[in-house]
């Protein structure tokens, strides 16, 4: 693919110009002249994300980053290694093998005393263990005996990576894909958001058949440059993910203790808050629309100032919902942008965290958006859907519930439920 005419496509179609007068534009002219900003530009920046087959780090989500022509193809090389997959800011969890990963040696042969604990092995563990800071995700994958690997993290004093920052692992003989799909499944996160490192190159090419969306990188000291590149480009999580994973496997781990779903969720003690967004809210607004693709109904992404523009609106509404439970809370996990027009409620964007699927939290909120369009004095409330590959599972979801009726909604699942004026 050729990138320069390729982004010049784009701005293109966009700016609703001819490649010919984007293409003697000076690479230093600024796009903004030529109506490059807000809006626009959020469209620039997800169909070249399309296009490339990239997401753009939210560190990166600035528009003087993209002012012109030559700041654009600068980024772009950035994302666009020669060679190189680009792993930045998709990444939610890193899986990684044991042996000769993390440590020198075969700990099941060679005795947890024995393995080698030192240059890239320690390297690679404060690679580990910074991305732990930041909120990723750590797990382990590897054709092992699993007391022997937790005896060595037991045992050896030198291990700077700590059993504890491990949210799960699989230390078993099974296919080393089951394993992953197991990991994904229990952490409900999609194969994308995963970067899998290991020391075999015949482990990894059968993944890479197995689990295409998978990424991966092989383990030798020859990489180990690249791999410190991938693991410190993936963007901090503000909303400190890795505990609120350990929170969810806590959730799931009682569910053996009840007879059915009811008194499952009825034993969490749920209580829902809804109120109008803030001005305090943007920063975790923005993250969440960027973050948020199953349940990110009209596949929407808002920026800072879409957000700002929005809360200064009075045609304009977002409703957000911040949710707790007796594990802990579950933070600002779902919102909602609706536009009021003519006695029309119109649900611009509605998204919701993977975390929290399937408890009911987006049939209530949607009972929620229907009170708000009826203190309007709404006639209509339309809800908009663009498929894509990502959310296609809630295609139906607003013809499932009924949009303009009052749908089923299991009040029972809940202790509490409260809007903030």
């Amino acid at each position: 693919m050729d990138m320069e005419n390729t982004v010049i496509e784009i701005l293109a179609n966009i700016l609703d110009k001819k490649s010919d007068e984007i293409r003697s534009l000076n690479t230093d002219e600024p796009l903004g002249q030529h109506g490059l900003e807000s809006i626009r530009f959020i469209r620039f920046i997800v169909e070249m994300e399309e296009k490339f087959d990239i997401e753009i780090s939210d560190s990166d989500l600035d528009m003087d980053k993209f002012a012109d022509l030559g700041k654009i193809y600068a980024m772009l090389k950035k994302y666009l290694h020669e060679d190189k997959i680009n792993y930045d800011s998709v990444i939610k969890c890193i899986i990684t093998d044991c042996d000769n990963c993390l440590w020198g040696g075969i700990a099941a042969d060679d005795g947890s005393e024995n393995i080698i604990i030192n240059g890239i092995y320690i390297k690679y563990q404060k690679m580990l263990t910074e991305a732990y800071n930041k909120g990723v995700l750590l797990a382990l994958c590897s054709k092992n005996d699993e007391k022997t690997v937790d005896g060595l993290f037991a045992s050896r004093s030198d291990m700077i990576i700590k059993l504890e920052y491990i949210i799960t692992q699989r230390i078993n003989w099974k296919e080393k894909h089951k394993n992953i799909e197991d990991i994904v499944s229990e952490l409900n996160i999609g194969l994308d958001s995963i970067l899998y490192i290991d020391d075999s190159e015949r482990e990894l090419f059968w993944i890479n058949q197995q689990l295409p969306d998978v990424k991966t990188i092989l383990f030798n000291e020859k990489n180990i440059d690249e791999i410190e590149r991938v693991i410190s480009n993936i963007s901090a999580n503000l909303t400190e993910r890795t505990q609120l994973y350990k929170q969810e496997k806590k959730r799931e781990a009682s569910k053996s203790l009840y007879n059915n779903i009811t008194e499952y969720y009825a034993s969490l003690k749920t209580s829902l808050t809804f109120k109008n967004a803030d001005k305090g809210d943007i920063d975790r607004l923005v993250e969440l629309s960027y973050r948020t693709n199953q349940f990110n109904l009209n596949a929407t992404r808002y920026s800072e100032e879409d957000i700002d523009k929005i809360l200064e609106n009075n045609g304009y509404e977002i409703i957000t919902l911040t949710a707790d439970d007796i594990f802990g809370t579950l933070g600002l996990c779902a919102f909602c942008v609706i536009r009021y027009e003519d006695k029309v409620a119109l649900i611009e964007g509605f998204m919701m965290s993977c975390r929290v699927f399937g408890r009911y939290f987006e049939d209530i909120f949607l009972a929620q958006v229907k009170k708000a369009a009826l203190k309007k004095s709404c006639q209509r409330l339309i809800g908009l859907y663009t498929p894509t590959e990502k959310n296609k599972r809630f295609a139906d979801f607003y013809s499932s519930l009924e949009l303009n009726n009052n749908g089923n909604i299991p009040l029972e699942y809940f202790s509490e439920v409260t809007w903030i004026d």
